[in-house]
């Protein structure tokens, strides 16, 4: 076998096993630390859907500094409203039977994301990075509790 045909037999190979092509698995890691502090998925760890939406529920009123303000829900997502010296950001909650994710719905300008890919800001301002985490964090506290007292 020729040096060019052995190159191309091992190549096909790599591809066909998926080592030349990114993962979707890869995704939280592409995140920057910032938006996988915010957006990153936060595992259920046994919790039930009942238990999710408690955790998530209890997180907007525990949230550090101002609580989030409850807009609705559909099957599996709950809508978060937090207002901030006149501005604004909406939150999507997803909750399934593996994890939770926040996803940036909408927000007043100074809390406006420049990128925006799936739900998961990319590219917010300042303020977005320096207070949307608490929320995060307080939804995994409350999980952690909510399965402690089962």
């Amino acid at each position: 076998m020729n040096s060019s045909r052995t190159f191309f037999v091992f190549l096909a190979l790599a591809i066909s096993m998926g080592l030349c092509v990114p993962s979707a698995a890869l995704a939280k890691e592409e995140m920057s630390r910032h938006t996988r502090e915010i957006h990153g998925p936060i595992p259920l760890n046994g919790a039930t859907l009942q238990q999710a939406r408690r955790a998530i529920l209890l997180g907007m009123y525990y949230n550090k500094g101002l609580k989030l303000t409850y807009e609705g829900e559909t099957a599996n997502i709950v809508t978060a409203r937090w207002d901030y010296r006149g501005d604004t950001v909406v939150l999507d909650v997803r909750y399934d039977d593996k994890q939770i994710q926040v996803l940036y719905r909408d927000a007043s300008e100074a809390f406006e994301c420049q990128k925006l890919d799936s739900g998961i800001c990319h590219d917010g301002t300042g303020r977005y990075y320096n207070y949307m985490p608490n929320f995060t964090k307080s939804i995994r506290n409350q999980l952690a509790r909510v399965v402690r007292t089962k």
